[in-house]
């Protein structure tokens, strides 16, 4: 709250008591009218000054309320009174009661000033500031939430059944500690009940201006002085059960695997989900390393025996030893071998119209693999390529080329064969220059020498 032109606006100190009671006086100079009211009384009346009588004080002054106040205060108009002249107070009309907030917008004293002035100018403020008692002031509007004050939620403990069948903690609700806010508890703490806080805004501060915010959880009365805030109390259940009877899961495990020398990928265990049951793994998971998975049962459940698993007596512990492969993968250099050519056998006329076919067959060498491109055939050409396999690497070999990715190369032309039918080339070789009918003539005579042989031999035997 702020005021503007109060040349009187001088406060004693202790001389009001808050709220402090306000009395705006008005006056009718001779034959003067106001064409607009200020106050809602529905007087057209000329406003020529505002004063302050409080016990009997003297009208002159108007308290400086906003340096008595943190937050604005809050300012109640008890009554308006109307003076016909300058001698005789004479109350013509009295207004309720209201209130003014800190936040409250209403330029009473500068629009009167204003609108006043430029229609009656010989009554202007310069007029009838040499009296001495002439002060207006101005309400400024202040944010509400610079004096709220939020309510604090209680801190609640609720009831815990610690061992089934045994006994059940007391819940507890604690106040909080607010400066300007008194807590109170309305209800029994106990399992199952509902409580109500009640928090109550200090006369003080309420004097001050303050209100209780509106705050999640807490219902506010409709002068923002009261707020409650409910708690609900639980019925915590903590009957004698038979616990449930469960199996503990084998936890999933991959194993490292080495994908090339040097580089070998991180081993992994998963374990599993299971109602009632929390696990946890010790150990340092890489490869080579051993790990222990702990199944634990939760409250209400205990551990079933199971394969794999080693139990504690109590069934509520279980334990899983998990040994991880250790993979070797350590980068060796690799082994140089040399590529094999491939056996070839060309095709063969054995008749004419009768060709053979040929072959071309890789070899087999440890550390290489072969592959053959081309169609095996007289007159075509072949290729075979030999690849190393990991771990080793070839070297160079006579008729193999080497390529820049690792590979060889190994050519293979098969020889063109004329084997028709209508082939000048006899399909067998002959060892001398006789023709046809010169072997006929000496085969006949060989017979002939063969008869005369058998003829002597016969005669000399007789």
């Amino acid at each position: 709250m702020g005021f503007a032109g109060s040349t009187a606006a001088t406060a004693v100190e202790d001389e009001f008591t808050e709220p402090y009671d306000i009395t705006f006086v008005w006056k009718l100079p001779e034959g003067g009218s106001a064409p607009w009211n200020p106050f809602p009384n529905g007087q057209s009346q000329t406003l020529v000054d505002y004063v302050q009588i409080t016990d009997g004080m003297a009208p002159n002054t108007i308290p400086n309320f906003y340096d008595q106040a943190e937050c604005g205060g809050i300012y109640q108009i008890d009554s308006y009174r109307i003076l016909d002249d300058g001698a005789h107070f004479a109350v013509l009309d009295w207004i309720s009661r209201g209130e003014l907030r800190p936040w409250t917008d209403g330029d009473l004293g500068a629009n009167w000033e204003r609108e006043y002035q430029d229609t009656n100018p010989e009554y202007s403020h310069d007029n009838w500031k040499n009296d001495g008692d002439f002060s207006f002031f101005t309400w400024f509007e202040t944010p509400a939430e610079a004096c709220d004050l939020a309510p604090v939620a209680p801190m609640v403990e609720q009831a815990v059944c610690t061992v089934p069948g045994g006994d059940v903690t007391d819940p507890s609700v604690t106040l909080a500690d607010t400066a300007g806010i008194t807590y109170t508890l309305d209800g029994t703490v106990a399992v199952g009940e509902t409580v109500v806080v009640i928090a109550a805004l200090d006369d003080d501060y309420a004097n001050k201006g303050y209100m209780l915010a509106a705050t999640d959880g807490w219902a506010l009365s409709d002068d923002n002085k009261i707020a409650t805030y409910t708690v609900e109390l639980k019925d915590v259940p903590c009957d004698v059960t038979p616990p449930v009877e469960v199996a503990p899961v084998a936890p999933a495990v991959t194993d490292a695997v080495c994908e090339v020398p040097g580089d070998l990928t991180d081993p992994t265990i998963t374990v599993a989900e299971t109602e009632g049951v929390n696990y946890d793994v010790e150990g340092d998971i890489k490869a080579g390393s051993t790990l222990t998975v702990t199944a634990t049962a939760e409250q209400g459940y205990m551990l079933a025996a199971t394969d794999g698993w080693a139990l504690s007596d109590d069934s509520k512990i279980a334990t899983y030893t998990v040994e991880l492969k250790d993979v070797p993968c350590d980068v060796t250099p690799p082994v140089e071998v040399a590529p094999v050519a491939p056996a070839v056998t060309d095709a063969v006329c054995e008749v004419p119209g009768d060709l053979t076919d040929p072959t071309v067959t890789v070899a087999e060498t440890e550390g290489i693999s072969y592959t053959r491109k081309g169609e095996v055939k007289a007159g075509s050409t072949v290729t075979v390529t030999a690849s190393a396999q990991d771990g080793y690497r070839l070297k160079a070999a006579e008729g193999w080329t080497m390529n820049d990715d690792g590979t060889a190369t190994y050519t293979v032309d098969l020889k063109q064969i004329d084997c028709s039918k209508n082939s000048t080339t006899p399909p067998l070789a002959t060892t001398g220059g006789i023709s046809a009918a010169g072997a006929l003539m000496l085969a006949i005579g060989l017979i002939g020498v063969g008869a005369s042989a058998m003829f002597i031999r016969r005669n000399k035997l007789t």
